[in-house]
């Protein structure tokens, strides 16, 4: 069975199954941020929404999060399928060279 058939079909799957990852309409998420004091003591604690259409997402590490535009993990997602799409074509073109050497 030709494997790369297979990794083909998986980044096709991954892509028509993230479609629906995110609604038409961001929810606001509830970012946190606090500050801590040298003794480990929580000084202050602030939770706010992030209600603008241009940044609707919380980023950062918890308690020091902000509004931005986009999730952390869609842009995590998008380097892996990179990576998988580009090893895919690599397969493929070394796939053809080899069968190119073979009946030469």
């Amino acid at each position: 069975m030709k494997w790369w058939i297979l990794i083909v079909t998986f980044v096709i799957i991954a892509v028509i199954d993230s479609q629906d990852l995110d609604p038409a309409e961001p929810v606001p998420e509830t970012c946190t941020s606090y500050n801590i004091s040298g003794n480990g003591t929580i000084l202050y604690k602030k939770s706010f929404l992030c209600t603008s259409s241009d940044n609707p997402y919380c980023c950062g590490e918890e308690g020091h999060q902000y509004c931005c535009s986009t999730r952390s993990h869609d842009i995590i997602f998008f380097v892996i399928f990179g990576v998988i799409a580009g090893l895919s074509v690599l397969a493929f073109i070394g796939f053809c060279v080899r069968r190119h050497m073979k009946s030469t």
